[in-house]
């Protein structure tokens, strides 16, 4: 009876499997893509010779080994046929639940054991002669004789039938016994170790990491771009790795691992001038940099900063801790301190003054465009610039000098007729308003009276207190050519104090006194002080000789003269 007919009565055949629960994705993604959802606890009875759909699909039921074209080889199964002959049955009437079921089954069950005729091995067990990775396959007898399935690991019978799925994770040995034939089927997935023994990588910049695949394998690196069984994966590479393996039998073995790189940059360098500053900060470029501790650096998120008055010259190391690799820091920092020239000068001085300024010391002092020192000395009045530098650190001050105006006078002699010897000689000085300083006057006035004669000093100070010295030549009129005193008083009070000639134009040559006993006690050309050895001598009258050059125009005439003085204390 053909298996789709339209009945509803299942049919039961003597010979049956069992889908493995332990089916993988990649044997469930081979599924006809208009199959309902395949259940691992569905049974399909394995058909007869004599039912359509195994004749169908074992071509009649005769093992074949004719070669395929190669476009339909992997479809085919040296005990099941030609896949696309069932692709193409035709059947009558509509689906019913059975056909269905059978029809999806056997979809999953070809497109899962459609494997090469040459890796089927040949004997009284039909089964793979090799396999590359985990997979669940149908091991059958092809006589169809029963045969006890027992597996020689666990000790546990897993069929009584033709056929056993089973199912191989890392090693599987089967024993199949019947009163035929013993047969075993061992298999052991032996993968190759994987060149990468990580899941990732890190890589930093200017390194590389190097790979070196087991033997008795071919070796493919990322994709067939090297087949050399060492390989050095460098930073301007990709960001991960594939290593293909492939076993003397073919069975091809694919490892990847990734590789996570460090900073793009590791090296950065900082180079400047700090001016009156006590630190400088400089932004992190990488988020997970952490600095290695250095004296006088501190590092909050990504921002370090430098702490220093003086010039740095160092190296900062950072690490990059998400992948461990260093990025290092050059930093050149030359730290200075600015001139502080103060605050702008503006000001004003007597006509007669000069500005004098010292700066602090600095480098580099420009006044005006001209180099100077830190002492200035401005006398004329005008703007000046200073500017003053340590490295490129500057100060600048302006300057702006002004001057009060010249003190200008008139000073007066009232009397110049008269001679000192008779009267003394009177002075004025103008305007009121300034204060005038004669000699020997503590107090200001804008008069004096003096018998002196020649030059004397006048100090003048104006309503600014600027001052001005005037040197004053007194004038007078004398027609005696010489007067000598009778008396003197040297006690002390600044007035009449020695005995001496008076006279104009007029040279004292000597002085000579003498004692009531004709002892003579001074001898010189100075005025007489009233002393002896030192000592002041007594009251009384004491006689003298002294002898004067007198000048009359370009004449010089000397001239004697004796007499008594009396000196009085």
């Amino acid at each position: 009876m053909p298996l789709f007919s339209e009945v509803f009565e299942e049919r039961h055949f003597s010979h049956s499997f069992k889908a493995n629960d332990n089916l993988s994705w990649l044997q469930l993604r081979q599924k006809h893509r208009d199959s309902v959802q395949y259940y691992a606890n569905d049974t399909l009875p394995f058909p007869k010779d004599a039912d359509s759909l195994f004749k169908i699909i074992t071509d009649n039921g005769i093992y074949s080994t004719i070669p395929l074209d190669q476009g339909i080889q992997n479809r085919f199964h040296p005990l099941l046929g030609h896949w696309k002959w069932l692709k193409q049955w035709q059947y009558p009437g509509k689906y019913h639940r059975y056909a269905d079921k059978a029809l999806r089954n056997a979809d999953y069950f070809l497109d899962n054991l459609s494997l090469q005729p040459e890796m089927y091995q040949k004997g009284p067990v039909a089964a793979p002669s090799i396999l590359c990775e985990a997979d669940t396959f149908l091991a059958f007898i092809p006589s169809g004789m029963p045969a006890i399935w027992t597996d020689l690991i666990s000790g546990k019978i897993l069929s009584n039938a033709d056929s056993c799925w089973i199912s191989l994770i890392d090693t599987v040995s089967i024993e199949v016994r019947n009163n035929q034939f013993v047969d075993t089927l061992n298999y052991t997935l032996r993968q190759p170790k994987s060149p990468f023994t990580k899941d990732s990588y890190t890589l930093c910049l200017g390194d590389s990491l190097v790979f070196s695949a087991e033997t008795g394998y071919g070796i493919q690196w990322q994709k067939g771009q090297s087949s050399s069984r060492r390989y050095v994966h460098r930073y301007s590479d990709s960001s991960s790795i594939q290593a293909t393996l492939t076993s003397p039998l073919g069975c091809e073995y694919k490892f990847t691992t990734s590789v996570i790189k460090g900073p793009a940059i590791n090296q950065y360098s900082f180079d400047t001038f700090l001016c009156d500053k006590h630190s400088i900060a400089w932004h992190i470029p990488g988020v997970s940099w952490v600095s290695l501790p250095e004296s006088g650096i501190t590092q909050e998120n990504q921002q370090l900063t430098i702490a220093t008055l003086i010039d740095v010259k160092k190296n900062v190391i950072f690490k990059d801790t998400l992948t461990g690799c260093s990025v290092s820091l050059s930093i050149n920092i030359q730290s200075n301190q600015s001139p502080n020239l103060g605050e702008d000068i503006d000001t004003i001085i007597c006509p007669d003054n000069q500005l004098n300024i010292n700066l602090p010391t600095a480098e580099f002092i420009w006044l005006d465009g001209v180099k100077s020192t830190n002492l200035l000395n401005l006398k004329a009045a005008g703007n000046y610039v200073v500017i003053a530098a340590n490295r490129t650190c500057a100060d600048t001050l302006k300057i702006h000098l002004a001057k009060h105006p010249k003190i200008q006078v008139s000073i007066n002699q009232l009397n110049p007729w008269t001679c000192f010897l008779d009267s003394a000689l009177l002075f004025v000085a103008s305007p009121i308003e300034y204060r005038y300083y004669w000699p020997g006057s503590a107090a200001a006035s804008n008069n004096y009276a003096t018998q002196d004669t020649g030059f004397f000093n006048l100090l003048i100070k104006d309503t600014n207190e600027c001052e001005l010295n005037l040197q004053i030549k007194t004038q007078y009129s004398c027609n005696k050519p010489v007067w000598i005193p009778n008396v003197f008083t040297p006690n002390g009070t600044a007035l009449n104090e020695t005995f001496g000639p008076h006279c104009i134009s007029c040279k004292t040559i000597y002085i000579q006194i003498y004692n009531r006993w004709g002892e003579c006690i001074y001898k010189g050309s100075e005025p007489w002080d009233g002393t002896y050895r030192g000592e002041p001598v007594p009251n009384g009258t004491y006689a003298y000789k002294m002898g004067v050059e007198l000048t009359f125009g370009s004449t010089l005439q000397n001239s004697f003269f004796y007499g008594d003085v009396q000196l009085l204390r």
